[in-house]
């Protein structure tokens, strides 16, 4: 088994763009639609920041010395899960920053990771991990409890999970995984041919059999890879390459994340 890994992030371009792309999945059938005259020119906005909580310490307790948060999400109920890769664990937190619970572990055991490679969180509070060793996405109730597991199907001797987020109302993902480009986990079985992708694709996991179904959603440009900024790793023959940055949004609430610390601020404006 040899395996390689684009960069990972949880919060960023393309987590914006997903994002912009996701609402408007949850919507019925589209009626007639209001016009909106903009101004000539754009304004600036001058959000004002109040800081909501804190989460993470060097010397606190051993739930909140986080090692590589991957990934943040927030639930209907404003919970905060905290997907550490390192520790292989979701964290949850509640609205004013106290834990909740916590679960995950490496293992082979039912509700173990092998090779956890991302999260998101359902409107219902229901977790999805993807976990590129499993070759599938663990589904995990509200309170961490473990309900089963969804196989990716396709090529075994491939896996590849890339930057996901819930479908609002819906038991399905919204995906973002390109070969070689950022925040993309990949899996290789006995030197399985891998090409890199030449465009942007935007698909929706069905979670709902015992194999996902992928739909493609939208389908942008990409950089070519001479246009990207190299990470320096060469795989099956294949640069892994980092597309340059296209946009960033912050939508709903805003927060950043550090390698030990978070913190969670709310927008106003």
């Amino acid at each position: 088994m040899r395996e390689a890994r684009g960069s990972s992030v949880g919060v960023g371009s393309v987590a914006g763009i997903i994002s912009a792309l996701v609402w408007p999945l949850a919507a019925g059938p589209a009626g007639a639609q209001e016009v909106i005259e903009l101004p000539a020119e754009d304004r600036w906005l001058e959000p004002v920041f109040e800081e909501v909580y804190r989460v993470g310490s060097l010397s606190g307790e051993d739930w909140e010395q986080f090692g590589n948060v991957h990934t943040v999400a927030f639930d209907a109920a404003g919970r905060l899960h905290v997907f550490d890769k390192r520790a292989v664990r979701v964290v949850v937190v509640d609205v004013r920053g106290g834990f909740v619970h916590e679960f995950g572990q490496q293992g082979e055991g039912s509700g173990d990771f092998r090779d956890a490679a991302a999260m998101a969180v359902l409107t219902d509070g229901r977790v999805v991990v993807g976990d590129t060793g499993h070759r599938g996405y663990s589904v995990f109730d509200a309170n961490g409890i473990f309900l089963h597991m969804v196989r990716m199907g396709g090529d075994p001797r491939t896996a590849i999970v890339g930057t996901i987020v819930g479908q609002p109302g819906q038991k399905a993902l919204v995906s973002q995984a390109e070969y070689g480009t950022e925040g993309t986990s990949v899996k290789v079985l006995n030197n399985a041919p891998l090409v890199p992708d030449t465009t942007r694709t935007i698909e929706r996991i069905d979670l709902a059999g015992e194999e996902i179904t992928s739909t493609t959603i939208a389908e942008a440009w990409l950089p070519p890879l001479a246009d990207s900024m190299s990470t320096g790793m060469v795989f099956n023959g294949v640069e892994l390459k980092i597309p340059r940055p296209l946009a960033s949004a912050c939508i709903g609430a805003c927060y950043r994340t550090g390698a030990w610390r978070s913190r969670t601020q709310r927008r106003t404006r």
